[in-house]
């Protein structure tokens, strides 16, 4: 899958040239539709031919070449996709990019000059990685869940530790006499354990912030009490990346985790870009640092001052054509760009859509406008 920098790169290497961009919907729950995607795909090529004037015949070559670029690169799927979506970038002289996506997508074909970016962007969230620690009192298992795959990380384990001899009740030894109870071997023990698994959830914490929890979200599971423990650790630094999953055991199968860690991406996304977006909509539009709204937000891209795009599905579907001028004019000024879902998609339908945070203030004139 392509990473924000990659997609700044397609974008920036396309610039100019004709290109042909195909994404597919591969979802298919009933077996009778295996090949329906194809139909899908053909009207899509069909519309997309229909824009060319009958007159335009180097156009029509050039998509033609473009096509069948294309169909090359679906010759391996003779039946169903097999995958959520799918996209691909062709020019005259060749495939340029394709790709197997994790999430679905339009069926949709664009002949336009530079490459279709924006129903990608959706894609852009399976990037962002998810950290998991299954935890219980002596193992620490940590993985790293991205782009639908789960990779495994550090497994780590509580150190042995010699339990000093304890008082054990019987008769006393020096030093000890009637009526002042030393500890037993007992509570020694315990003591032990308990530093030991304090050692452990702290080295799983700092493993944690090695492997970029302060860019990742983060997932916690296993023992409840061990697990309770690291969540209280994480959430000191980072109260707004962590999430714990009761359900989540330490023997949790790999499919069970990874369905768990996109769950929790999702959760934790939706809160934070909900926050952010209350945000610029209370204060930051308000003081000039965000922009709310289609003309406020187009000004700011113009101006080259957009930090974080923001837009929703809604803003996509109605107003194609301005959400991928809109990012494509972010990817260029080096912009992260962010379809919202959710809670936080509803609120900005109601400023019409789209956003931005800002690397520095507009002027009061242009906060206001929607």
């Amino acid at each position: 899958m392509l990473t924000y920098d990659d997609l700044r790169m397609l974008e920036r290497d396309l610039r100019g040239e004709h290109v042909l961009s195909v994404y597919i919907d591969g979802r298919a729950s009933d077996p009778a539709e295996r090949r329906q995607w194809r139909q899908h795909l053909d009207k899509a090529i069909r519309d997309a031919r229909a824009h060319l004037s009958e007159g335009d015949r180097d156009g029509r070559a050039a998509l033609a070449e473009c096509v069948r670029h294309i169909e090359d690169a679906l010759a391996p799927f003779t039946g169903a996709l097999g995958h959520a979506g799918w996209t691909g970038f062709a020019t005259r002289a060749g495939l340029r990019y394709a790709t197997t996506l994790t999430v679905p997508m339009p069926t949709l074909a664009r002949w336009a000059e530079g490459p279709w970016l924006s129903p990608y962007v959706r894609a852009l969230k399976e990037e962002q990685a998810v950290l998991v620690a299954l935890v219980d009192s002596q193992n620490a298992r940590l993985l790293r869940y991205a782009n639908g795959e789960l990779e495994r990380l550090d497994l780590l384990q509580t150190r042995e530790t010699d339990v000093p001899p304890g008082h054990m009740g019987d008769a006393p030894r020096e030093r000890f006499h009637p009526g002042v109870r030393g500890p037993t071997q007992t509570d020694t023990a315990q003591h032990v354990r308990n530093v030991a698994v304090d050692a452990l959830v702290g080295e799983a914490a700092e493993r944690l912030h090695a492997h970029g929890a302060t860019e990742s979200w983060i997932l916690i599971g296993g023992m409840p009490t061990t697990a309770t423990h690291l969540e209280s650790r994480v959430r000191e630094k980072l109260p707004e990346r962590v999430i714990h999953a009761p359900s989540l055991r330490v023997d949790s199968t790999d499919a069970e985790v990874a369905a768990m860690a996109r769950q929790a991406g999702s959760m934790l996304r939706n809160a934070h870009d909900l926050a952010v977006i209350n945000k610029v909509a209370d204060t930051l539009a308000v003081s000039g640092q965000g922009a709310m709204g289609r003309l406020a937000t187009t000004r700011a891209l113009d101006e080259l001052r957009v930090q974080h795009l923001y837009f929703t599905h809604r803003y996509l579907d109605a107003l194609g054509a301005d959400a991928e001028y809109a990012v494509r004019a972010a990817l260029r000024q080096d912009a992260d760009v962010e379809e919202v879902s959710g809670e936080a998609a509803d609120r900005l339908n109601d400023y019409g859509g789209i956003a931005a945070t800002l690397r520095y203030s507009l002027t009061p004139a242009g906060t206001a406008a929607h």
